[in-house]
């Protein structure tokens, strides 16, 4: 090695400059700033997101457990009281027996005849039509006249064997036993029913018919088996079934009194219709129909199907609708409760039910949890809410049944004794068992001698007695009058 060749030249260390260790810490901190501030805005953020989502399932899960204990609570009070649950112990619930069964197949037998050709070949027959019998025509005697009775008789001859077909069901002796389709809840066919109301009107129509022509037993008939066409339904659990019989028995209470005070008739014939009447009990076919309303309500608003038992334990779709479910068993509930002796007693159950859908309307959270309860579902459309209409129409047919039975007997005794009598306990024992109550007002009825005749009433749907005033305009207003002249010419209505 020459001494000319040059080595690279060496630093000293201590020569070179030293980084200050505070400098980098800074440094590095400046640098790592934005990623801390970041990762802090993100735990921020993560906490937010989960307790967003945390409260609300938290809420679900606990209002999910106190909606199921509601449910089981609910259900058990209804296992203590007997009540059907299952399709099959609804199915035996409306029972069935032989007789039952010849009955309505007697019945739908009769009904046959009532289909479109039927509807468009009455329509501008009194009572069967748009025409209303008061605006019929009428002779001095107040019987039927004119084209009026002319087309009721060309109707009713046309359809004498359907007619004769009802004769037969009513002697029958039991009543019927329909097809009614529980497992299709609120969706069974009830074609019957229109059927039905539509051969009562029928039978008044040959009423009107028989009478004008001096057939009064024939007329009686048609009375008995109207009171029998509403009594077919008297076993069938639901409440559009209890509005069609009060349909049935309201057009039967009219022409029995139209027919009292347009013609003289044996002890024997009064007899037969007062204790047809007699026979009537509305309040009970409102209680037989609570159990099975509740049952499809409660499948409805659940939205299962009532032929299987679902497993609820493993659907979550079910269990959500618990909080519906539970309500729905807690109203029928009172319902059942507040009729047990009385049927008025249903009026503090209403109030109940409103206050408590009023509560629950009010809070935005309560409308989410029962939305067919509170919204256009079923409450809106089947009536789970609303049981005192119901029974209210119930309890007015029961009395218009209760004032025809009591009439029947003030005629039976007229025809007796020459004249009216002072007080219904005259009627007692000889005419009537027990004078009828007014089931608006736990009383007996109301009974007056009138100058013209006598004056019957219930103080009605108001519970005011408005001394016999019956006010037709306006539904629940005034009292529910029969009248039966001292003569027998008059028309019907005055």
């Amino acid at each position: 090695m020459n001494g000319n060749d040059e080595r690279p030249a060496t630093v000293d260390r201590e020569d070179q400059p030293t980084a200050d260790p505070v400098i980098e810490g800074h440094e590095r901190d400046r640098r790592r700033a934005p990623l801390r501030r970041g990762c802090g805005w993100a735990l921020v953020l993560t906490t937010i997101f989960a307790i967003l989502f945390a409260v609300p399932v938290g809420v679900y899960l606990v209002y999910g457990i106190m909606d199921r204990q509601a449910y089981e609570r609910e259900l058990a009070l209804l296992r203590e009281a007997g009540g059907p649950q299952t399709l099959e112990e609804i199915e035996a619930f409306y029972p069935s027996d032989p007789a039952a069964l010849r009955t309505t197949h007697r019945w739908l037998a009769a009904m046959q005849a009532i289909d479109g050709d039927y509807r468009a070949s009455v329509k501008n027959v009194p009572l069967a039509g748009a025409k209303r019998l008061e605006q019929a025509e009428f002779d001095d005697r107040g019987l039927l006249a004119g084209g009026d009775l002319v087309s009721a008789r060309d109707l009713v001859e046309r359809y004498r064997s359907t007619i004769e077909a009802v004769h037969v069901a009513r002697r029958s002796g039991s009543v019927a036993r329909y097809p009614v389709g529980f497992e299709k809840l609120y969706d069974w066919d009830t074609g019957y029913l229109r059927q039905l109301r539509e051969l009562t009107a029928l039978l008044a129509i040959d009423a009107e018919v028989r009478l004008a022509e001096g057939d009064v037993d024939a007329a009686v008939e048609d009375v008995l088996s109207m009171v029998a066409a509403g009594q077919s339904l008297q076993n069938e659990p639901s409440f559009l079934s209890q509005m069609f019989r009060i349909a049935c028995l309201s057009l039967a209470s009219d022409a029995a009194t139209r027919l009292v005070s347009r013609s003289e008739l044996t002890d024997g014939r009064l007899g037969e219709m007062q204790r047809a009447f007699e026979q009537v009990d509305m309040e009970e076919g409102f209680r037989r129909s609570l159990p099975v309303e509740r049952f499809m309500a409660l499948h409805s608003v659940r939205g299962d199907s009532p032929v299987d038992e679902p497993d609820v334990a493993k659907n979550a779709s079910l269990r959500s609708r618990d909080a519906e479910a539970a309500k729905v068993l807690e109203f029928y509930r009172l319902a059942e409760e507040s009729t047990r002796e009385n049927l008025l007693g249903i009026r503090d159950a209403q109030d109940a039910i409103d206050a408590e859908t009023e509560r629950l309307e009010a809070s935005p959270i309560e409308r989410l949890r029962y939305p067919l309860l509170l919204g256009e579902g079923l409450a809106a459309s089947d009536g789970v809410i609303d049981f005192e209409s119901t029974a209210l129409g119930v309890l007015n047919s029961q009395a218009r049944a209760n004032l025809t039975a009591a009439a029947l007997a003030c005629e039976r005794y007229r025809l007796a004794n020459g004249g009216w009598p002072a007080t219904l306990d005259d009627l007692t024992p000889d005419y009537l068992e027990a004078v009828p109550l007014d089931p608006f007002a736990e009383r007996s009825l109301s009974y007056a001698v009138e100058e013209k005749g006598i004056l019957l009433y219930s103080v009605g749907i108001d519970r005011v007695d408005d001394g016999g005033f019956e006010d037709t305009t306006s539904f629940g207003e005034g009292d529910v009058v029969v009248r039966l002249p001292n003569d027998r010419d008059g028309k019907p209505g005055q």
